[in-house]
């Protein structure tokens, strides 16, 4: 499965509606490929953010800290944190296996 905020590629049928097998490699969905099936570039957007609040049990010792690494934020107890959400949306047919055509 591709993860959310990588791009890749997706086995899908002609009408493009639905999809098969998805990797990020261009030759590992070459080998789901059946007769009918076209590969699609797929390319992640971001979708949304999510955030969580969460108490820890103790304190830090800061009244007011901001972790980079993690997107988190913690106020005395208390840690905010934050996500992009992404989502994929169909790029070009870059294989055809009917016309065995490759772009």
């Amino acid at each position: 499965m591709l993860k959310s905020y990588r791009t890749g590629f997706a086995v899908m049928g002609r009408d493009l509606n639905s999809y098969t097998f998805e990797a990020e490699s261009f030759e590992e969905c070459k080998r789901f490929c059946r007769n009918g099936d076209v590969i699609v570039e797929m390319i992640p957007y971001v979708n949304g953010i999510s955030i969580s609040f969460r108490k820890w049990p103790f304190w830090y010792g800061k009244l007011i800290r901001y972790d980079k690494s993690s997107n988190s934020l913690y106020i005395w107890k208390f840690q905010i944190r934050w996500n992009k959400e992404y989502n994929h949306m169909k790029g070009d047919i870059v294989y055809d296996s009917l016309t065995r055509k490759e772009d």
